[in-house]
């Protein structure tokens, strides 16, 4: 068994008979602290649940989703309402779970507490510095959670998104109840519940919004729209087959795409031996009309 810096003991739990036994523990309390790691678009298309943190005050499991497939024990867990979960900023937490068939009841979210009492910080590694001294190490972060097996930084480091969060909210309700902000958090921590699970679907920035004009919006639309069947199709992310800044230049000037189309250092590798989806990408840059003018009207009279 690995333990934290600071001596909190972490145990993996990655098969399916260590889950109910773990399960079956878990029912007996009255709070735990909870958080998950997942790819969102980033490595694959689609949002991954990649693991589930869950600490009960003196040690914090690390459960493997990627190798347990039935995780209904677990779930019992979460929906029950008899148990307070104690998450940091967790709609996307709740919003992962529903995605994997949970339906998480009771919470309580450090972070609408902090904001709530206008802490000066409000983002989890710095809320453990000022409060803690702790310096959670982000690299581990980026490098992604799909690789198995996950290291001993990355354990230590998973661990520290949950093992704080009980001194947090000591720290915390006492603040809340003074300034008599009990209800509000309840209310938002209800609502927090009810956060739904949404479909992912190719849309415009505010900046592509702004810049294009709307007959150009309409065919970057349809381009990102083509991209992310393909992306689809090939489980990566929309940005590996091609960036939305390309998609850009193509509709600023189409005339040079159909000169040079498809350049190898702009598109995934793959793209190259799919006739289908670049005949359906040429046939869009070909309805694209150019003597429209792509700019937005109001960004012209800048």
């Amino acid at each position: 068994m690995k333990t934290t810096e600071n001596g909190i003991a972490l145990e993996l739990i990655d098969d399916t008979e260590q889950l109910k036994i773990l399960a079956e523990q878990l029912h007996r309390f009255t709070e735990i602290s909870i958080d998950t790691e997942f790819d969102s678009f980033n490595k694959h298309y689609g949002i991954h649940l990649q693991l589930i943190q869950v600490f009960n005050g003196s040690t914090c499991f690390l459960i493997d989703p990627l190798q347990i497939k039935n995780l209904d024990p677990l779930w019992s867990v979460f929906n029950n309402t008899e148990i307070c979960k104690l998450v940091y900023s967790g709609a996307n937490d709740v919003d992962v779970l529903k995605r994997n068939g949970c339906s998480p009841r009771n919470f309580f979210d450090i972070q609408i507490a902090a904001e709530l009492c206008k802490w000066p910080v409000t983002s989890l590694s710095a809320v453990l510095q000022q409060e803690f001294g702790v310096k959670p190490d982000k690299s581990i972060q980026a490098a992604g959670w799909g690789n198995r097996p996950l290291s001993s930084r990355q354990l230590a480091y998973a661990g520290e998104d949950v093992i704080y969060l009980p001194r947090l909210k000591e720290l915390l309700l006492p603040e809340i109840r003074q300034k008599k902000l009990v209800t509000i958090l309840q209310e938002q921590n209800i609502k927090l519940e009810s956060a739904s699970s949404k479909d992912y679907f190719p849309k415009l920035n505010g900046r592509q919004r702004k810049t294009f004009s709307r007959y150009s919006q309409q065919k970057l639309l349809a381009l990102k729209v083509l991209v992310d069947e393909f992306a689809k199709e090939k489980n990566l992310p929309p940005y590996k087959i091609v960036q939305d800044s390309f998609l850009e230049e193509i509709v600023q000037d189409v005339q040079l795409f159909i000169k040079q189309p498809f350049p190898e250092n702009k598109f995934h590798y793959s793209i190259n031996k799919n006739e289908r989806f670049k005949k359906a990408l040429l046939n869009l840059v070909h309805s694209i009309n150019p003597a429209i003018g792509w700019e937005h009207k109001n960004r012209r009279k800048e």
